[in-house]
C-alpha cells in the first residue's frame, strides 16, 4: 500500500469541506521533462496552489541568486525514498497561492542528510509572500539514520516561502500543506438589547426598593 502511495507521488486528504491537504511525495514523475535531473516547478500543485523549487548560492545564510532548481534523487538521504535535494546549501520551496479565496498552511515536511554528512546542522525559516518571518526552527540536526519531521504549522492568507540553510546538502520529502477555505463571516450581532447605564441605575434602584419592602414586611411579621 505504501509503495502505491509513493508511486502516485501525491496524496490528497480530506481536511474538512473547506480545506484540502496535499502531500508532495516526490517520485520520478516529479522530474522536469526538459531537465530530468531537476524537480519540475509546479509539481504537487493544485487548482488553488502551485509550487516552485529552488537552490541558491552557497553561504550561511545564503543570499545569492537562484542557480538551479532542486534535483530529484531516488535515495541516499536517510530513509527517504524519492526526494528533492539541493546543490548549494540553500534549499527553498515556495507555495504560491492561485486562488485568492484561500489561505495556506504549511503543516510539515521531512529532511535527511547523506551518510557522509552526518552531524550537520540546518535552520528552517518560513516567510509570508510579503517577506515577513512567520516561523523559524533555530538550529536543528537530522538524526544519523531515518529522517527529521519539521512541523512549522503556520498559516498565511497569501503564499509561503520556506528557506533551509545548511553547511552541506540534504534532502527534503513529504511536504504537507493545506489550502484553507474562505474565512467564515463574523457571527451576527446579538439580538438581545444591552441596557444603557441609566437603565442599569433604575434597575438597581428598583431592586433596592423591593429589598427594603421585603425587610420591612419581615420586621412587621416578627413584631406581631
Amino acid at each position: 500500500m505504501r509503495k502505491g502511495l509513493l508511486a502516485a507521488g501525491l496524496l490528497m486528504l480530506s481536511a474538512g469541506a473547506d480545506a484540502t491537504t496535499t502531500i508532495i511525495d516526490f517520485s520520478r514523475d516529479a522530474r522536469d521533462p526538459e531537465f530530468p535531473s531537476f524537480v519540475a516547478d509546479g509539481f504537487g500543485g493544485t487548482a488553488q496552489v502551485t509550487t516552485k523549487f529552488e537552490s541558491f548560492s552557497t553561504g550561511f545564510p545564503a543570499t545569492g541568486i537562484r542557480i538551479t532548481g532542486l534535483r530529484y534523487a531516488d535515495n541516499g538521504y536517510g530513509d527517504l525514498a524519492g526526494l528533492a535535494r539541493d546543490d548549494q546549501a540553500f534549499l527553498q520551496f515556495r507555495l504560491i497561492r492561485l486562488d485568492p479565496d484561500v489561505a495556506l498552511r504549511l503543516d510539515s515536511f521531512r529532511i535527511a542528510s547523506r551518510p557522509d554528512n552526518l552531524g550537520f546542522f540546518t535552520e528552517v525559516r518560513v516567510f509570508s509572500s510579503e517577506n515577513n518571518l512567520l516561523w523559524e526552527s533555530g538550529f536543528i540536526q537530522p538524526p544519523a539514520t531515518g529522517n527529521l519531521l519539521v512541523s512549522p504549522n503556520v498559516s498565511f492568507a497569501g503564499g509561503l516561502t520556506v528557506n533551509l540553510y545548511s553547511a552541506t546538502v540534504f534532502g527534503i520529502d513529504q511536504i504537507q500543506y493545506t489550502a484553507l477555505g474562505p474565512t467564515p463571516p463574523p457571527p451576527p450581532p446579538s439580538t438581545g438589547v444591552i441596557p444603557e447605564p441609566a437603565a442599569w441605575a433604575l434597575m438597581i434602584a428598583g431592586f433596592g426598593l423591593v429589598g427594603g419592602a421585603l425587610r420591612r414586611r419581615q420586621a412587621a411579621v416578627s413584631l406581631s
